[in-house]
């Protein structure tokens, strides 16, 4: 028996493994201790970006996004994780940009974020980062494959050009948003991605495998 954090795994394995019996279980997340919700002022990325992935949807942001929208905002934006030097070559010359490198504790950092991006382009695995600032209640900016599987989140923008991921960021600023939705996104996330509920998931796949097995 396989187990799995997504489709995408899921039927990676499914063809390396012809016949092996696969179940897939989704990553969760460490609630908050005080689910609240903040209203902060900075724009947000968590990640390690040393990941190529990661590295690449920071550094497109960088270069299509950020030249337009930090003459707009007075914002900063703070990257959170691992970095390389590829990383700290880019952000040089920006003064409005912060490279926080590991942290012990991500609660202010999401407490002080107005919003968080995500401008992801490769497709795999859960999206951890997005399930993380969803339990926080902080709305989203994502492309769409960053937001894969949550298309019918109303607190998640979506899209994958420049201009709009713009303008989403802009409007996310500007309160354009309700604390009821966001709220209503908290609750989704804490019956269905929190270590406790996917804890009982597996036990229960788990006992039936058991179960299946002692009838055979």
């Amino acid at each position: 028996i396989l187990l799995t954090t997504c489709s995408e795994n899921r039927d990676a394995v499914k063809d390396l493994c012809p016949g092996s019996r696969i179940l897939e279980i989704s990553n969760g997340t460490i609630l908050p201790e005080n689910i609240k919700i903040e209203r902060g002022n900075s724009l947000l990325m968590v990640g390690n970006f040393e990941y190529a992935g990661n590295f690449e949807g920071i550094k497109w942001f960088l270069e299509n996004v950020w030249p337009s929208l930090k003459e707009k905002t007075d914002s900063n934006l703070i990257l959170v994780g691992k970095y390389s030097n590829a990383l700290k070559i880019l952000v040089a010359n920006e003064t409005k940009i912060q490279l926080m490198g590991i942290v012990p504790k991500l609660d202010s950092f999401y407490k002080n974020a107005r919003c968080v991006i995500l401008p992801l382009f490769n497709d795999g695995g859960t999206k951890t980062k997005l399930i993380e600032a969803m339990a926080y209640g902080i709305p989203i900016v994502s492309t769409h494959i960053g937001a894969k599987g949550f298309e019918s989140i109303k607190t998640i923008y979506k899209t994958d050009d420049p201009k709009k991921f713009s303008e989403y960021i802009l409007k996310v600023f500007k309160n354009d948003y309700k604390n009821e939705s966001l709220i209503n996104t908290q609750n989704f996330v804490i019956e269905n991605f929190s270590w406790e509920v996917i804890g009982r998931r597996l036990n229960y796949f788990l006992k039936n495998i058991s179960l299946n097995k002692t009838k055979d």
